[in-house]
């Protein structure tokens, strides 16, 4: 089955809309898709709205950040009901989440303009709002695209690489759950957790990716995205790290019975919509988890 299960609107930190994701993965002939935006589930209740413009199997959900034995991690959410009155609990704590990154854009604006950066809240208010957008969320790939709109990085891998990644001259930590607590959360509401493009953040050491898996796995992960194009995104990884990571997350995969899937990681202007397919009876075995009628 063609399924991309990972994507980006401009509700975070993506640049198109969720009808024109919608559109298009209608045109590319997906039969399953998601919107999974950053720490809200805006984009994914905006699909099920549009769900007119896609004639195949939406799954509602969202990616969120937390730190496993203190390397970053993000996780896929995916829930059968994302309503505000449906999962309150949920939408209390990416509330909390929202305005942390909005003080977090806050501060990294203020450290820029005392190391002599000429760059505005307003200018990052701007590109949130491009095009007609209303992000729900305020991400650094917003203050990325300013960066490299006003010359101080020469795209958004260099504004990463220089200014806004973890430990360099712009970042600074925000709120967020820690990662059994995020487990916890999503199970408590009948949802799925899936450790979305697990090779990145493990400094490219097996040995790290082994603690890590085993960490997520004793709290109760649920899958793994194992089909992700590692290598046409930003931070490439190096590809005997990929082979020898893959090798081991497929074994595990096997031996725990656990879920895999695949997604583009598509942002607008970053990542690849439709990107792979799942085994219609790996679909069936996700929908069934997540409790979403199938055929």
């Amino acid at each position: 089955m063609k399924a991309d299960i990972h994507s980006h609107s401009s509700n975070s930190d993506g640049t198109w809309n969720v009808k024109k994701l919608l559109e298009e993965a209608e045109r590319l002939e997906l039969e399953c898709y998601a919107v999974t935006d950053h720490d809200n589930l805006e984009g994914s209740i905006q699909a099920l709205n549009f769900s007119s413009v896609f004639s195949g199997i939406l799954i509602p959900g969202m990616e969120v950040s937390t730190k496993v034995d203190g390397r970053t991690v993000h996780l896929l959410a995916f829930f059968p009901k994302i309503g505000h009155d449906e999962i309150p609990d949920v939408h209390e704590v990416l509330d909390k989440v929202k305005n942390s990154r909005y003080h977090r854009m806050e501060k990294m604006v203020e450290k820029g303009i005392e190391n002599g950066f000429k760059i505005t809240m307003e200018e990052i208010h701007m590109e949130v709002t491009k095009d007609g957008s209303s992000a729900d969320i305020i991400a650094r790939p917003h203050l990325a695209r300013v960066l490299v709109q006003k010359g101080y990085a020469g795209d958004m891998d260099e504004a990463f690489d220089k200014y806004l990644s973890e430990g360099k001259l712009l970042y600074v930590e925000r709120f967020t759950l820690n990662y059994m607590e995020w487990i916890k959360l999503v199970h408590k509401n009948s949802g799925i957790v899936v450790w979305a493009h697990p090779l990145f953040y493990q400094e490219e050491d097996v040995e790290l990716l082994r603690k890590s898996f085993d960490l997520l796995y004793r709290e109760g992960i649920d899958g793994i995205e194992i089909v992700y194009p590692y290598n046409k995104r930003r931070g490439k990884l190096d590809l005997n790290y990929i082979e020898e990571g893959q090798s081991f997350l497929q074994q595990k995969i096997e031996e725990n019975k656990l879920l895999w899937t695949s997604g583009g990681d598509f942002h607008g202007d970053n990542g690849i919509l439709g990107f792979a397919e799942i085994d219609d009876e790996m679909v069936e075995r996700l929908l069934r988890k997540i409790g979403i009628h199938y055929r």
